[in-house]
């Protein structure tokens, strides 16, 4: 015997199918199909039971209107922002898909992205923000051991400096050479991680840029204050071309390009004096930084190609 309310065992059920078009408008139809005398139902859809189809349409339509209102607004806003660097629409691209919009014509885009490029007022602004700097504090102060052992590489450093530059009894301006390396003892004993404080820097840098300096104090004898300027700049670039880039170079090919007497072996002879001394220095920086507990020196010796 059949539950109430429940269909005939042998009665057809009928399914009732909503259709949805693209363009929001719908119709229905109603399908009959026989599933068996002992299982057959009737199959209602759960919306039409709950709202009724119109009412669902209706409200899916609404729903569909309010979303794109809201989405158009949205891009509209986002979109009035100013093209980035690189010329594209970053929030058109995203809701490209879902909510097509009218791009600009590429002949637009490269317009506007001219125009803001050669904005003096923009140039002007973009570039005095970069004197504001990207980092609040850089350095930290270091721990009282690690203090300790610069202190003590410094010295030992600038012992064997003093000592090479005494040695030499005032023919290559001795005060000079020790300024000159004591620059480099500050990146081998406070920076030791530093690519400027490897050896391959703190040697090379130095022969090289005396090497310069020695050349062009022979070159511009008769003009030694435009042979400073010439000697530093290129010294630059041969640190630059070698891989060899040490800072406290530049200081001594300027030291070379002045030197006045020349020292002997036409001013080269000091080309040897910096190789020495700038070795030294080097090898006290591998017996002391290596103290550390938890660093090692040098990070790296002369390997890679020039």
């Amino acid at each position: 015997m059949a539950a109430p309310g429940w269909p005939k065992a042998d009665a057809v059920p009928e399914v009732t199918i909503v259709h949805i078009d693209a363009d929001g408008s719908h119709h229905g139809s109603r399908h009959s199909s026989h599933h068996g005398s002992q299982h057959g139902s009737r199959y209602v859809s759960r919306h039409e039971s709950q709202h009724g189809a119109t009412g669902y349409i209706q409200d899916l339509q609404k729903s569909r209107e309010s979303n794109r209102a809201a989405a158009a607004a949205k891009l509209e806003r986002r979109t009035s922002r100013r093209l980035d660097n690189s010329g594209t629409n970053d929030y058109a691209q995203d809701y490209a898909g879902e909510y097509p919009v009218e791009a600009d014509s590429q002949a637009q885009v490269d317009a506007k992205t001219k125009t803001q490029n050669y904005d003096p007022k923009l140039i002007a602004v973009t570039y005095l923000k970069k004197w504001a700097g990207g980092v609040d504090d850089a350095t930290p102060v270091p721990p009282i051991y690690d203090m300790i052992i610069s202190f003590i590489g410094a010295f030992l450093g600038i012992l064997w400096v003093a000592g090479c530059a005494h040695a030499l009894d005032n023919q290559l301006h001795e005060h000079l050479l020790v300024a000159s390396l004591g620059a480099t003892a500050v990146l081998l004993y406070g920076v030791m991680e530093s690519k400027l404080a490897q050896p391959r820097n703190v040697i090379g840098g130095h022969v090289v840029s005396a090497a310069v300096g020695c050349a062009f104090r022979l070159a511009l004898k008769d003009a030694l204050w435009i042979a400073a300027p010439v000697s530093m700049a290129v010294a630059l670039l041969a640190m630059q071309l070698t891989r060899t880039v040490h800072p406290p170079g530049g200081a001594t090919a300027i030291i070379a390009s002045q030197a006045d007497p020349l020292a002997p072996w036409a001013g080269f002879s000091f080309v040897l004096v910096i190789l020495v001394a700038s070795a030294g220095q080097t090898v006290i920086a591998l017996i002391v930084n290596n103290l550390h507990s938890k660093k090692r020196y040098p990070t790296y010796w002369f390997g890679g190609k020039l």
